[in-house]
């Protein structure tokens, strides 16, 4: 009993590293299954992508923001300036994701009777770089004519009316918004990806879920793990002895030379 107790670590120690082995040895022997789930995956997700997902279209523009008007020429620019200018710019980008500003550029691209405000209001994004005094706006729609109108307007209307709500400060356009010739989103490479790794995934959860769940004996190794105990004999497989001929109980030739040697 006490000899018993003392190996039984060291044998569920072995049983989980024989485990492990086992998983990696169904894995690689269902290989070529796997590699079916991953280009079944990629399939999935780029037709996906290209029949049931729309395409969105960005174009934006960027802009330098200055704790100055543009008519004080005489005022030099010194480090609490640029402080000044780069904590601005984040006031500024709230203010260019305005209801107020966005329905004045819709009126002058033309597009407020075509989208409602609050679609409107969620295609501009802007946010302002790291450690500079750049502002980006970004404008993002299903149709790349309507994102760039809207764009267009934006920063057309952008100056004067960031320059009536904080007195004392100037925008200047840096970078004029560019026609979006090609989709933002989604991203064909990537999602394509995506799919082959879920894939992937998919299939080696069932690999694994099948062999842990498969409590079958195949071999005379497992049945020594399994009992600890060595095998004394096996029983032959008669099938697999005379290729193409059945000689167990029951079998056709089996009953054939019963009957002959009952009728001699």
């Amino acid at each position: 009993m006490e000899e018993n107790k003392g190996r039984n670590p060291q044998k569920a120690e072995t049983s989980q590293e024989i485990d492990l082995e086992k998983l990696f040895k169904a894995v690689w022997k269902n290989i070529w299954l796997l590699i079916v789930g991953m280009l079944a995956g990629g399939v999935i997700a780029l037709l996906v992508t290209l029949f049931l997902i729309h395409p969105a279209y960005r174009s934006g523009f960027t802009a330098y923001v200055n704790n100055h008007s543009q008519s004080d020429s005489t005022s030099s620019l010194n480090s609490g300036d640029t402080s000044a200018s780069e904590s601005l710019a984040l006031t500024y980008a709230h203010i260019m994701e305005s209801r107020s500003l966005i329905e004045d550029a819709a009126r002058g691209a033309g597009l407020n009777g075509k989208y409602s405000d609050d679609r409107l209001a969620g295609c501009v994004h802007s946010d302002v770089e790291n450690s500079t005094q750049l502002l980006n706006v970004y404008v993002t729609m299903g149709d790349p004519d309507d994102a760039y109108k809207m764009a267009k307007a934006m920063a057309d209307a952008a100056p004067e009316y960031i320059a009536n709500i904080v007195e004392g400060s100037s925008m200047k356009i840096v970078s004029d918004p560019r026609y979006p010739n090609y989709p933002y989103s989604p991203s064909r490479k990537k999602n394509t990806a995506i799919g082959i790794i879920l894939g992937a995934l998919l299939i080696l959860v069932y690999i694994v879920i099948r062999e842990l769940t498969d409590t079958r004996v195949k071999n005379q190794d497992e049945l020594e793990d399994m009992f600890g105990i060595p095998v004394l004999g096996t029983i032959p497989n008669f099938r697999s002895a005379a290729p193409g001929r059945d000689y167990g109980y029951g079998s056709r030739y089996g009953d054939s030379r019963t009957k002959k040697g009952g009728e001699q």
